[in-house]
């Protein structure tokens, strides 16, 4: 039997809503569910994960023993935010994660270069929320505003370039 389009939506928008619950406080590039065949997965359709692959919430790895992981993308945390009924309270973290990054360009006339750790310890947030939010460009898509450029380093330390028209309306 074929499922309509509302029960296909239906069902994806279930798997982000529960994908977003494990996933907790954590940041989404760091964290590859498996959720596929377990609680409280199993009823999930497996053209739900294809389709949430296909409209780029959802990135697909192959692991040992072919087990099918998923990690949600900027896109997919954002849509779980407004499913869960999160994002009103993240709007709130995010102006004070803002707020943080403003000063650091306060009185300069060009760029910036900071750490996430740092932009995290003066908003009083986990590295990992800052992560999201700046990974998924919640400030540009949420408020219409210029963002940061979010570069991955390694060893856990991620760089921010603040551009001096950091959080200017969006043209």
């Amino acid at each position: 039997m074929t499922l309509s389009k509302a029960e296909r939506l239906a069902d994806a928008d279930l798997a982000l809503r529960l994908m977003i619950e494990e996933l907790g406080e954590r940041a989404f590039f760091r964290r590859v569910l498996s959720p596929t065949d377990r609680p409280p997965y199993e009823g999930i359709l497996p053209t739900t994960w294809q389709d949430l692959e296909d409209r780029f919430l959802i990135e697909r790895f192959m692991s040992a023993g072919r087990i099918r992981r998923y990690e949600l993308t900027g896109s997919g945390w954002l849509r779980g935010l407004e499913l869960t009924g999160a994002l009103d309270a993240t709007k709130e973290k995010a102006g004070t994660v803002m707020g943080a990054i403003k000063k650091q360009v306060e009185g300069r006339r060009d760029r910036a270069v900071v750490y996430s750790n740092s932009i995290a310890e003066g908003a009083g947030l986990t590295v990992d929320f800052v992560h999201n939010l700046l990974d998924s460009d919640f400030i540009p898509i949420v408020f219409k505003q210029k963002g940061v450029k979010f570069d991955r380093c390694t060893g856990g330390v991620y760089q921010i370039v603040i551009p001096v028209n950091f959080g200017l309306e969006l043209p």
